[in-house]
């Protein structure tokens, strides 16, 4: 919405003799304040209908100039240009939350963004009825409020509503509803808040901030109903259509299986498969047609950066979108979850710059540790490839824990999360632990597939590079010699994993001054 003061709307008003209002919400809207217009004119129009209306502006038969306001025309489906005079004597003003609305400019087409900080402040108090200064707390639960609304105005003037409508003056001194008190009924209690109709005001607007989404909902097709709870279940910026393609390339498959899936997991690759997909294949257009609709209503925002579309979705829409669907939320959750864990592995890694603030947001929004092992795995690899070693090895944990209790200890799977926590360990300096763990991997290792079997080589190579870095530099050497030897002789001398082998044994000579 707009925001314009009362004295320059009003001196911009006095330039026209006429001024019509019309609540374009829908057609049938139009059509019934046209006809009370034209019906209220002076000169026998009582009979006329809103067709009439139309043809007295575009006839040009009003004296002097007219302006005709399309309010709140927010609904795509309704299509405006029937209701829109041709003629050279007046103006039209229509107010969209619709950016394709534009389209219909012949001059102008403003399109606004978020409020700043000050702005949305400076609503809030309005609505509340406050003066600044605020106290330190009350500002802070301002701020936070602000926040948690986006800056939305239609919000923010309920917000403030309610705050003024529970103060009381007692004695002549003002006891008010703090800030601070709405922010906690509000985060306990936010879809309540949400859909309670607003106050009346000056354009009528009275509904509540959820409501007016929930309209938008309405007119919506299926698919973009569906793809909008999904993608809310991700941070709500930069959801990037990159993520997505590449979980499609990969049939949104787990790239390691740790442990096997329920058989109703099937679910969750089925319905990514029709989100996104046309005959189980990437569908960038039917993807970008239904991101379309989304932008049409408002509900989503998008920007480019290196040939890839990023999504942003406003933070009350998101959490109108999420507890909509509270009682299905699983599956959503699960499908957002599945499309990270696709995308989790190291050859993906230009990728896990995009990743990480989603995995952030779904670790906060559901606990890791309800997960299944497959996707605790993909996350522990987006952590450790993102610097955060002491979250992937807490994570790593939790995986070996699951995988323990269903496998057993000695399991291959269980060994494999353990060398990741030995990894771990390594990477941040906790040398004696890392010691401790590469030693037990190896044992076991050894136990159960025997000194030829190349994970047991591998995690010789682990042990060695542990005794590297605690100087151990004889120790190192004697087993990456046989580490060298080991993979020389089954994959000979030009093998990369050789020639990696053969390069820290030379290392490690040259530390022994060999």
């Amino acid at each position: 919405m707009s925001h314009i003061s009362g004295h320059t709307f009003s001196s911009e008003i006095r330039r026209y003799a006429h001024v019509i209002v019309v609540d374009a919400s829908s057609s049938a809207n139009i059509k019934i304040d046209l006809e009370a217009w034209v019906r209220s004119l002076a000169g026998g129009h009582d009979e006329d209908h809103w067709e009439d209306g139309l043809n007295i502006l575009t006839c040009g038969l009003l004296d002097g100039r007219w302006l005709l306001i399309l309010d709140n025309a927010d609904d795509p489906t309704v299509n405006l240009v029937p209701f829109l005079p041709k003629c050279s004597n007046g103006t039209v003003i229509i107010t969209s939350r619709n950016r394709d609305i534009g389209n219909l400019a012949t001059s102008y087409h403003l399109e606004l963004g978020q409020m700043a900080k000050d702005e949305a402040l400076a609503v809030l108090l309005q609505a509340a009825r406050r003066q600044s200064p605020l106290s330190t707390a009350e500002l802070t639960s301002a701020h936070i409020l602000m926040e948690e609304l986006g800056c939305l105005a239609v919000a923010l003037g309920q917000a403030g509503t309610y705050c003024r409508q529970l103060s009381s003056t007692i004695h002549g001194v003002l006891h008010p509803y703090t800030f601070t008190q709405y922010l906690r009924i509000f985060n306990s209690q936010r879809s309540k808040l949400m859909k309670k109709p607003g106050p009346t005001s000056l354009d009528n607007y009275q509904k509540g901030a959820y409501t007016t989404f929930d309209l938008s909902y309405q007119a919506m097709p299926e698919n973009a109903r569906e793809f909008l709870h999904f993608i809310s279940y991700f941070h709500r910026s930069d959801i990037s259509m990159a993520m997505f393609e590449v979980a499609s390339a990969v049939s949104f498959k787990d790239w390691i299986t740790l442990l096997p899936r329920p058989g109703q997991h099937e679910e969750v690759i089925s319905g990514l498969y029709k989100m996104l997909c046309t005959d189980e294949m990437w569908d960038e257009l039917m993807v970008e047609e239904t991101i379309q609709v989304l932008r049409s209503f408002s509900l989503v925002s998008t920007t480019i950066i290196n040939d890839s579309i990023l999504l942003q979705i406003h933070p009350l829409v998101q959490a109108w979108s999420r507890d909509m669907v509270s009682s299905h939320s699983q599956g959503y959750q699960a499908m957002a979850r599945q499309v990270l864990t696709s995308c989790g592995q190291e050859s993906h890694l230009p990728l896990f710059y995009w990743l990480y603030p989603h995995l952030r947001n779904m670790m906060e929004t559901t606990s890791s540790r309800t997960w299944h092992v497959n996707d605790q795995f993909a996350a522990g690899t987006i952590l450790k490839l993102q610097g955060r070693d002491e979250e992937a090895q807490a994570i790593f944990t939790e995986a070996r824990e699951l995988v323990k209790s269903a496998a057993g200890q000695e399991n291959e799977a269980t060994l494999f999360l353990l060398g990741q926590i030995e990894a771990s360990y390594r990477r941040r300096g906790m040398l004696d632990k890392a010691e401790e763990t590469a030693l037990e991997v190896l044992e076991q290792r050894r136990s159960i597939l025997g000194l030829e079997h190349p994970h047991c080589i591998v995690a010789v190579a682990s042990l060695a590079a542990v005794y590297d870095l605690q100087g151990k530099m004889d120790d190192a050497e004697k087993l990456q010699f046989d580490v060298l030897e080991y993979w020389t002789r089954h994959l000979g001398m030009d093998d990369l994993i050789t020639i990696t082998a053969a390069t820290n044994l030379a290392t490690t000579y040259a530390a022994n001054g060999k």
